[in-house]
C-alpha cells in the first residue's frame, strides 16, 4: 500500500511538473528554462499515460524551437533519452519530429535512424525513414536502406520510405525502377505517391512516361489523378518527341467519370502548354461540364493556353456566340475576359 501511495505521489508530482511547464510554455518562456526541457523528456519515462502524452505533445510543438532543444547536452542525447523511454512505440515517434528540427546532421543520429528502420514495429520503421527524409542526408547507406523499405509488408512503411526519397530528390535508375513497380502495389496511397513522386524527380524517359500513361486508364481514381498531374509536371518543352503521345493520352481523361481527373488532366494540359486545335477544342467542350470546377479550370485554362495564340480567342469567340442560351456560357465568357483583359491591368 505504501509503495502504491507513493507512486501515485510522483505521478501527481510528475502530472504538477509537466503542467508547470505547459503554462510556461505558454508564456513562451520554455526555451529560457533547460531543467523543463528536462523535465519534459523524464515525462516520456513515466508510467502514467496522461503524462507521456503531455510530454510528447509538448516536445514537438511548433512553439519548442530548435535553440530551445539545443540548450540540452545535446541532440544525441535527446535521441538517446528517447529511444529508451517506456513509451510505447507510437507515442515514442510522434517526438521524432522535435529531433528533425534540430537540423542536426551527426553521423551517430542517422545511423540510430537507419537502425530504426529495421525496428520490429511498423511505426517505428515509417516514421524513421520519414525523419530521414526531412534530414535531407543523402548518402548511398541511406538511399539504399529507403530502397530496401519500398518492399516493407506494411503499407505506411512503404508509403513513407517512397515519401522521403522524393524529399532526397533521388533520380538514379534504381529509384526510378523502384517507384515504377511501385505503382503497381496494392495500397492506394503507395501507388499515387510513387506516380506524384514520379513527377517531381523530372523523370522524362519513355519508360517513366508509358508507365505514367497506363497508369491513366487504371481503375483507381487517385491513381489516375496522380498520374495525369504527374505527366503535367514532366513539361512540354522537355518532352521532345514524346509529347504528342502524352498529349494524346491525357485527352480522353478530360471525360473520366471523375470531376477529380478531370480537373488534374486540364491542369496537366496547362502545365504541358500545348495550345494545339484538338487541345483547345476537348477544353472548349469542358466549358459545358457539369462540375463548376471543371468549368473553371478550363476556362483559366483557355485563359493561359491562348496568351500567345490568336487562334483561342477567336475560337472562344465563336463558341460563346453558339452558346448564348446555354447555362455555362458564363465560362466561356470568363475565359475569354482573363485573356483580353490581364487580371494586372483591371481596376
Amino acid at each position: 500500500m505504501k509503495d502504491r501511495a507513493n507512486s501515485q505521489k510522483d505521478t501527481q508530482s510528475q502530472e504538477s511538473q509537466v503542467e508547470l511547464g505547459q503554462n510556461q510554455l505558454g508564456q513562451n518562456q520554455l526555451g529560457q528554462n533547460p531543467t523543463f526541457l528536462k523535465t519534459f523528456l523524464a515525462g516520456l519515462e513515466d508510467n502514467n499515460n496522461t503524462v507521456r502524452h503531455q510530454a510528447s505533445e509538448i516536445l514537438t510543438s511548433d512553439r519548442l524551437t530548435s535553440d530551445s532543444l539545443n540548450k540540452l547536452d545535446s541532440p544525441d542525447y535527446y535521441l538517446t533519452t528517447l529511444h529508451h523511454t517506456s513509451l510505447p512505440k507510437n507515442i515514442q515517434n510522434l517526438s521524432l519530429s522535435a529531433i528533425v528540427r534540430l537540423d542536426n546532421t551527426s553521423e551517430s543520429l542517422v545511423n540510430t535512424l537507419l537502425s530504426w528502420l529495421k525496428d520490429d514495429d511498423a511505426t517505428v520503421r515509417s516514421e524513421a525513414a520519414l525523419a530521414l527524409g526531412e534530414l535531407a542526408q543523402v548518402s548511398e547507406p541511406v538511399v539504399n536502406s529507403l530502397l530496401m523499405r519500398l518492399n516493407d509488408k506494411n503499407s505506411r512503411v512503404r508509403y513513407s520510405s517512397i515519401w522521403a526519397l522524393g524529399k532526397l530528390k533521388q533520380r538514379g535508375k534504381t529509384v526510378v525502377s523502384a517507384l515504377l513497380t511501385r505503382l503497381n502495389d496494392q495500397n492506394s496511397r503507395v501507388r499515387c505517391l510513387s506516380a506524384s513522386v514520379l513527377g517531381k524527380l523530372d523523370q522524362r524517359s519513355e519508360t517513366v512516361v508509358s508507365a505514367l500513361i497506363t497508369s491513366l486508364k487504371d481503375q483507381d481514381s487517385d491513381l489516375r489523378c496522380a498520374a495525369a498531374t504527374a505527366l503535367g509536371q514532366l513539361g512540354n518543352g522537355q518532352l521532345g518527341n514524346l509529347s504528342e503521345t502524352v498529349v494524346s493520352a491525357l485527352l480522353p481523361q478530360l471525360d473520366d467519370q471523375d470531376s477529380d481527373v478531370r480537373c488534374a488532366t486540364i491542369n496537366a494540359l496547362s502545365q504541358l502548354g500545348n495550345s494545339s486545335q484538338v487541345v483547345i477544342t476537348a477544353l472548349l467542350g469542358c466549358l459545358k461540364d457539369e462540375e463548376s470546377g471543371v468549368r473553371a479550370s478550363a476556362a483559366e485554362t483557355l485563359a493561359e493556353l491562348g496568351k500567345p495564340s490568336s487562334y483561342v480567342s477567336s475560337a472562344l469567340a465563336q463558341w460563346i456566340e453558339l452558346h448564348q442560351a446555354s447555362d455555362y456560357v458564363g465560362s466561356g465568357i470568363d475565359a475569354l475576359w482573363n485573356l483580353e483583359i490581364p487580371q494586372g491591368s483591371r481596376e
